[in-house]
């Protein structure tokens, strides 16, 4: 059986807006080491609400790793909690201490006193260096209550890298976790139900092996539908063998729809067609207000094939910049088929690429009609040979939206660039 592992996000901030990423890191971290974590808390800078749920996290689990509160000020109160919970005295390490001097020494600043605090371990706490700040993190073993508690500081930059020296190999030696494999594939165009209903036959076909165990997860954001495979077993051989078989099948079901697997993006999957067939593109963009071209100009090496992209948010803009004729603004207003056309043919005209990408559309909350509702909006894409134009109709509000549009505009384009 895996080992119950808990996650404590310590943080008055992560209460009050601040995102939370290291569910996240954590979440995928230890799911492909075989050890999901059964559950995770966020709590707040407070000494009894901490000590409560101290107790409660060491109860359950075999293994407790806690973030944050490892700082110097006042509210940094993790270290020193913990150590009540536990009944253990603070030990001063004067080794760490010189190590925290020195990295100021580096930074041509004095120590504030402050910074004393982070140089006390636990009493029989193993430390963890920390390469990038001053706060080491600890390592507790409770043989009695067979738990493993792991304190790492807030920063990610300070927490990700002693994760993986001091934690993950520490815990795929103590629980030997099985071979773990996983797989995402990321589809667009398609909403949640209906991919489900595509891979629903697929899922319920798989013959499993009596030694294997498997997992299927479905999420969807902003116009993406993630699948996801997690499959364990006793050989890393027979599980890839396995997720071979799934691969293959989902992507029979779903065709067309699936544009990548794992970390893959719709602006990577397009750029990298681009770059290899020494094709380049222009955008031009109303609703989306940069958006596309951010996201494009997010991939290194970009600057290959993206040679312009501009906001034509006014008529008058696109009539000057895009050479969209005012009698078709008119005629059909700037949210339609024949503007998103125009627009996509003038902004590959003015750029003179191989590609042109418009988009047009009402991003809301006010501007809708009844004839052209908030979410309504036309992508157009113009190559060599051929112009196509999209429309689609999305709910949500006025940044969703934005996303959403630009996310369907990088489908457009891969999906013309593919033929498909």
């Amino acid at each position: 059986m895996n080992p119950h592992i808990e996650i404590l996000f310590i943080g008055t901030e992560l209460l009050t807006g601040k995102l939370n990423t290291h569910i996240v890191y954590f979440g995928e971290q230890l799911a492909a080491l075989g050890l999901p974590p059964a559950l995770a808390i966020t709590v707040g800078d407070d000494r009894a609400t901490m000590g409560g749920v101290f107790q409660e996290a060491i109860r359950r689990s075999d293994v407790l790793i806690c973030t944050g509160g490892l700082g110097p000020t006042f509210d940094d109160l993790t270290v020193e909690v913990m150590a009540q919970v536990l009944k253990r005295r603070l030990v001063f390490q004067p080794a760490i201490l010189r190590k925290i001097q020195q990295r100021f020494v580096t930074r041509g600043i004095p120590m504030p006193e402050e910074n004393r605090r982070q140089a006390y371990l636990i009493e029989d706490a193993t430390p963890i260096p920390n390469r990038v700040g001053t706060a080491p993190g600890q390592l507790l073993d409770l043989p009695r209550r067979g738990t493993l508690i792991a304190l790492l500081p807030g920063p990610s930059s300070e927490m990700e890298p002693m994760a993986e020296q001091a934690l993950f190999p520490l815990l795929r030696r103590r629980f030997r976790p099985p071979a773990t494999v996983s797989l995402t594939l990321r589809v667009a165009g398609q909403p949640e139900s209906a991919v489900d209903e595509r891979i629903q036959p697929v899922r319920e076909a798989i013959p499993l092996p009596r030694t294997q165990a498997i997992q299927f997860g479905i999420l969807a954001h902003h116009a993406v539908i993630d699948v996801k495979v997690t499959i364990q077993g006793p050989s890393p051989h027979s599980v890839a063998r396995t997720l071979q078989v799934i691969r293959r099948r989902f992507r029979q079901a779903l065709g067309a729809d699936v544009f990548g697997e794992d970390g893959d993006t719709l602006e990577g999957v397009a750029g990298a067609w681009l770059a290899k067939h020494h094709k380049t593109l222009a955008v031009a963009e109303s609703c989306t207000g940069g958006l596309i071209t951010h996201r494009l100009t997010n991939i290194p090496g970009s600057s290959r094939y993206l040679l312009e992209g501009i906001v034509t948010y006014s008529n008058r803009s696109k009539e000057r910049r895009l050479g969209v004729s005012r009698r078709s603004l008119a005629a059909w207003g700037a949210v339609s088929e024949p503007v998103a056309r125009a627009m996509a043919a003038g902004i590959r005209r003015r750029a003179q690429t191989d590609y042109g990408l418009s988009v047009t559309g009402i991003a809301g909350p006010t501007g809708g009609s009844q004839a052209k509702p908030v979410g309504l909006v036309y992508i157009g894409v113009t190559g060599p040979r051929l112009t196509q134009t999209w429309r689609f109709q999305f709910s949500g509000n006025r940044e969703d939206l934005k996303t959403r549009m630009a996310t369907a505009a990088l489908d457009c384009l891969r999906r013309h660039l593919l033929g498909v």
